[in-house]
This record gives structure tokens, C-alpha cells and sequence, in this order.
């Protein structure tokens, strides 16, 4: 499935990932809770 795919990049592209969460307004206190908003805010744009 793809979510294995995007779970590999979502690991090597965090931060990448991490800058376009945040631009978007999902700012991450938690560094367990924004895996969880991350994945859901990044898996819409990356689907």
C-alpha cells in the first residue's frame, strides 16, 4: 500500500514535512501527537 511508501518518506522528509505542517498553521507541541497531526494533515496533500 502506499501508507508504506508515505510512512518511509514521512521518516526521511520529516522535516520537510514538519515546515509544511507548520506553514499550514498545525503547530505540534507534542512529539507524539505530531506524528498524528502531521500524518493527517500531509497524507490529504500528498493522496
Amino acid at each position: 500500500m502506499a501508507c508504506h511508501e508515505f510512512i518511509t518518506a514521512l521518516g526521511r522528509n520529516f522535516q520537510a514535512i514538519y515546515e509544511q505542517a507548520n506553514a499550514h498553521g498545525q503547530k505540534v507541541q507534542a512529539a507524539g501527537s505530531n506524528m498524528a497531526q502531521t500524518d493527517s494533515a500531509i497524507g490529504s496533500s500528498w493522496a
